[in-house]
């Protein structure tokens, strides 16, 4: 928020309670400073996705984010894809993902609607890693490098993010994609300071190769 580089905020909620919330905040952020320029979309992210990119205020040179957050498998694949090709040359929008990996393969394994499940992943390759329980770690693992060989991403790091600074547990790795060499380090330089200094156990050996 602080300087006011970012312009535009595109904010997509589907709980009516939430959106007011959201819309609570437009009134008090929204042409502070100017330009500055807050929309709230109320439904289904995976159709606001849709008006968002085709009104084209997001060009070839525009740096954009996207911060995907979800309990656990509310958005789909299809979506992130239409994200990270949006821009066809140069830097792509740069994609912070949250993937629960607390409770992700416990959900899925319980779950009744294995198409919702797809939606999600894209296809029906979870499968396999519930079947072999696997880890948090290879969960991240496995969304990284998606990011890399089916979008192209330049960098793609998974970032722990524990229940609390004391605790061990994790209940979601942070998915950091970009294209651009200084966003990592500036990534790493940003965990450790929202973290209070804690190294991220396996996003912070990665980092140690930059």
């Amino acid at each position: 928020m602080r300087p006011p580089w970012l312009q535009r905020f595109y904010l997509c909620e589907l709980d009516i309670d939430k959106v007011r919330m959201l819309r609570a905040l437009k009134r008090i952020h929204d042409g502070k400073p100017k330009p500055r320029r807050v929309s709230v979309f109320a439904g289904d992210f995976n159709t606001s996705i849709d008006t968002i990119l085709l009104a084209n205020r997001i060009r070839q040179k525009t740096p954009a984010f996207a911060l995907l957050d979800m309990r656990t498998s509310e958005c789909h694949w299809n979506t992130v894809r239409k994200i990270a090709t949006h821009k066809p040359k140069g830097l792509k929008i740069e994609i912070l993902y949250f993937l629960a990996t607390g409770w992700l393969g416990r959900a899925l394994s319980t779950r009744g609607d294995e198409a919702e499940a797809d939606l999600w992943w894209g296809n029906n390759s979870w499968k396999p890693l519930v079947e072999a329980s696997a880890s948090h770690v290879t969960w991240a693992e496995t969304m990284a490098n998606r990011f890399q060989t089916e979008f192209g991403y330049r960098y793609a790091h998974p970032w722990p993010i524990h229940a609390s600074n004391e605790s061990s547990r994790v209940f979601y790795y942070l998915v950091h994609a970009t294209d651009h060499p200084a966003a990592p380090s500036l990534m790493k330089a940003a965990y450790r300071f929202a973290c209070g200094g804690r190294a991220g156990t396996l996003a912070d050996d990665q980092m140690q190769l930059l």
